[in-house]
């Protein structure tokens, strides 16, 4: 009886192998890959784009940028991070992220609850905008007028899509004086 029970155990990994339910893994040739089926890339195909691969974090961080404030150690980004200028009263120059890192959105959540705080931001802003015209919702993070490393204003929006092969995106910005 226990024979014939591993017998049918088997054959239906292999139906379950075989009829593509298990997504491939993510990460191909050292860059982050949308899911085929994941939320983000069906919307974004449905647009008539297709999102490029994210090349691995290169781990080198900008002029400006807060030295305490660091990215998950397995970190894709979309496009390097620079300075940039702005016309704003409230800053002279920004730095804009979209990355995707190894991780729930909870982790990585906390992840940066943990940066902020390591860095010696308050959160003036923690909160979810809750599920969006089909969408799981974002997760705004934000810090106003922090006087170290002349950062006046910094966003992090995370993504509450858990179809990203164990991934998760985010993204935002730092503003500077």
């Amino acid at each position: 009886m226990n024979t014939r029970l591993l017998q049918l155990t088997i054959i239906m990994l292999v139906i379950t192998l075989l009829s593509g339910c298990t997504e491939p893994d993510p990460i191909q040739n050292g860059q982050f890959v949308y899911p085929a089926k994941s939320r983000i890339a069906k919307n974004q195909r449905s647009a008539g784009n297709q999102i490029p691969p994210m090349p691995a974090f290169d781990g080198v961080y900008p002029d400006r940028w807060p030295t305490e404030f660091k990215f998950p150690s397995e970190t894709y980004a979309y496009y390097s991070l620079k300075l940039e200028p702005v016309s704003s009263p409230a800053a002279s120059q920004m730095i804009r992220f979209r990355c995707v890192s190894k991780g729930s959105p909870n982790e990585i959540l906390d992840y940066f609850r943990q940066e902020f705080q390591a860095a010696g931001m308050s959160l003036s802003h923690d909160n979810a905008s809750g599920p969006i015209m089909g969408s799981p919702g974002v997760h705004d993070l934000s810090v106003e007028n922090f006087s170290g490393a002349g950062v006046t204003y910094a966003l992090l929006k995370v993504t509450m899509d858990d179809d990203l092969g164990g991934y998760t995106q985010y993204g935002g910005h730092f503003q500077f004086r």
